[in-house]
């Protein structure tokens, strides 16, 4: 190493043999070659300077691309991970999917409002519910209620059933296996609230799923027994529970029994009647119009004929915002084959104001066909109601009641046989209506066990003397009963009072005249004479 840089240092000692005389010719162009040194530098500076600029605006790129490419492989990390987890839980996990819009979500909910198994100390996320009217909320002595401080139940508290909470995951065992619960509730576009149910079980056989639905299912009817649901379409127009309202007995509707029995007893002929029908080629349906005074049970009827026919019952409104033809047509072909389906006030959708005597319109009873269309209805047409109920599309199997206080405004082509096809006339209560209405408000028995209770031939007696003052077809039967209810704990006040009564609503009938048959008040009916 001493070598070399001895040579390097001898070697401008090399050339200083040269004369004196060309030292200063050197020393310009050393001073050139110096500054041509000097200069040159700048030019590679700066020719340098560009892949440093590139680098430094390339570097931060390359930083996000590589954070990008990191987020790509994670997505599809997490992504294939999902597919994996599904196909595994696909392979070896059966899932099975409710939705509120469908009766087994019922039959579910009512089923874990009596599990215990899921209600266990560890649960965090649980649903309180008071509802009594929906029908999974009927609650009886199994269903879990909150105690007072005593320790004891009031009778006077509302009964709350414990329900899983939303968007958890809730795990309980039934007969041994392991069973997932999640309930989900969203929101759809017209702000209607949806809810949904996934229960999941690991395994590979529908046994245990099988075994739990019908279970569920048999729990659920054992709670209807004594009660029938009422439907109603929604927002949507699609059919939603209700609630459900305890069956009434037969014997409970004082009514002439000719009609009632005769109306039972044909319904019963028609639910057994359905190969009778196919082999003739005759639409499997069956219609009742019930006509006459208000308060006059058409209602009631309904009711306890659904319940001894144990159908439910489909409410139709005629005047529902929203409605059309095709609504309504939907609404009577989504009907179950086993149902009934119910049109009250029929004639209400023939008038363009709430109160159907004014405008008096140019039809008979204030229908107008103009192109056909129900001016105060919204938006459904007589043709349009007439496809609904037997048009090549309406549901078979089920029964239509239709009720009007104004039998002579319908169109003869919507209560022909097919239709409607018997019709039945209900008066104001008669003198054996009074009589029954009063033996049914007041128990008695034989022997008079309480100070209270009449014996037997008290309660006819004042029953007898009750009915004599009420004159034939007068009144109503809901008048009667609102007048009974004010005396629920006094019969006796109740028979010496009732001429009173009856002389009050006799001065309001002459005061403000009433026929029931037109709907109308007497006076303006003749005065304003229809055009034909």
């Amino acid at each position: 190493m001493s070598s070399k840089y001895s040579q390097r240092i001898q070697l401008p000692l090399l050339s200083s043999p040269t004369s004196s005389a060309s030292l200063p010719v050197q020393a310009p162009a050393f001073t050139d070659a110096t500054r041509a040194s000097t200069s040159s530098p700048r030019v590679s500076l700066a020719d340098a300077s560009a892949p440093s600029f590139l680098a430094s605006v390339t570097s931060p790129l390359g930083d996000w691309l590589k954070i990008a490419a990191m987020g790509v492989l994670i997505e599809f990390a997490r992504r294939t991970f999902s597919y994996a987890w599904n196909a595994l839980i696909g392979l070896f996990f059966i899932t099975v999917h409710f939705d509120d819009d469908n009766e087994a979500y019922d039959w579910m909910l009512l089923w874990l409002s009596k599990c215990n198994t899921w209600r266990g100390s560890s649960v965090r996320d649980l649903q309180a519910l008071t509802r009594e009217t929906e029908s999974y909320v009927t609650a009886d002595g199994n269903v879990v209620l909150l105690p007072d401080g005593s320790g004891q139940t009031s009778e006077k508290d509302r009964k709350i059933i414990y329900l899983p909470g939303f968007s958890t995951t809730h795990t309980f065992f039934y007969h041994g296996h392991p069973l997932q619960v999640n309930r989900q509730r969203s929101a759809d576009g017209w702000g209607h609230a949806k809810e949904s149910m996934t229960i999941s079980m690991f395994g590979r056989e529908r046994k245990i799923l099988d075994q739990l639905l019908l279970e569920a299912q048999s729990l659920f009817k054992s709670r209807q027994e004594q009660n029938i649901v009422i439907w109603q379409p929604d927002m949507l127009n699609m059919w939603r529970r209700r609630g459900a309202k305890a069956r009434r007995p037969m014997s409970s509707i004082i009514l002439d029994h000719e009609i009632k029995d005769t109306i039972l007893e044909d319904a019963r002929d028609f639910l057994r009647s359905s190969s009778w029908y196919a082999d003739r080629g005759i639409p499997f349906r069956r219609g009742y119009l019930l006509h006459g005074s208000p308060g006059s049970g058409k209602t009631s009827l309904i009711h306890a004929i659904a319940g001894a026919l144990n159908l439910d019952i489909y409410v139709v409104s005629l005047s529902k915002p929203g409605i059309n033809d095709t609504t309504l047509n939907s609404l009577l072909c989504d009907l179950p084959s086993r149902s009934i389906a119910l049109i009250e006030d029929i004639d209400a959708a023939f008038t363009r104001s709430i109160n159907r005597d004014s405008p008096p319109m140019s039809h008979p009873g204030g229908l107008e066909h103009a192109g056909d269309m129900f001016r105060g209805g919204a938006g459904v047409t007589l043709s349009g109601l007439l496809n609904a109920i037997d048009g090549i599309y309406a549901q078979e199997g089920r029964i239509l009641f239709a009720t009007t206080n104004r039998y002579d405004v319908l169109d003869p082509a919507l209560i022909r046989p097919g239709r409607l096809d018997m019709h039945f006339e209900f008066q104001p209560a008669s003198s054996w209506q009074a009589q029954e209405i009063f033996r049914c408000f007041y128990l008695a028995s034989d022997s008079g066990a309480s100070e209270k209770m009449l014996t037997v031939e008290e309660r006819d007696s004042l029953a007898t003397s009750f009915s004599a003052a009420v004159p034939e077809h007068l009144l109503s039967m809901a008048s009667l009963q609102g007048y009974l209810v004010r005396y629920k704990t006094q019969p006796h006040e109740a028979a010496a009072n009732i001429a009173k009564f009856v002389e009050a609503e006799k001065r309001k009938q002459e005061k403000y005249p009433i026929d029931w048959r037109l709907g109308k008040d007497t006076s303006v009916a003749l005065a304003a004479p229809r055009d034909s």
